[in-house]
């Protein structure tokens, strides 16, 4: 068996184990978003919308329907995202209120030293309506309300004009 193959039962993981991995997560996040940024320049939005869509496109989801709500969908994202992006939701007419609680993304500035609200702030937003709009079929209108620790954003689809 080659020494790069192993079974995760010889893998002794602890705490410090993964306060480690979380910290090395963070700064190869911030590099990449802030070289996207460099490259992309004021595109930057566009490349999180379509790193959205290419995600959505994988997931495993309960959407097959074409009758799936907006509302649905929320709920069912809420439920893969518990244990990473958990998020609570209110519902107002055709809009979505998402509140983060505990923002992963906030834990990776703060740690990092960076101020809420720069590239990796944007990408994700960006990334959030890109899975919205796969997964819907349909433009969403995405309003960060509040950033930090607690990050609320707004969200709804827009009209349609008829034909």
């Amino acid at each position: 068996m080659s020494t790069l193959v192993r079974n995760i039962e010889e893998v002794q993981v602890n705490e410090s184990d993964y306060e480690k991995a979380s910290r090395d997560l963070g700064v190869r996040l911030l590099s990449i978003s802030k070289t996207l940024r460099k490259v992309a320049g004021g595109s930057l939005g566009a490349v999180g919308t379509t790193a959205g869509r290419i995600a959505a496109s994988h997931l495993p989801r309960m959407f097959e329907d074409e009758k799936t709500g907006f509302e649905d969908i929320l709920k069912d994202l809420q439920g893969k995202w518990k244990d990473s992006f958990k998020f609570d939701y209110v519902m107002a007419d055709n809009s979505a209120t998402l509140t983060f609680d505990h923002c992963p993304i906030y834990s990776i500035l703060t740690r990092q030293g960076e101020k809420v609200g720069g590239d990796l702030c944007s990408l994700f937003h960006a990334y959030i309506q890109g899975i919205l709009v796969e997964v819907v079929q349909d433009k969403f209108q995405l309003k960060v309300e509040t950033m930090g620790e607690k990050c609320v954003l707004k969200v709804r689809p827009l009209p349609k004009f008829d034909d």
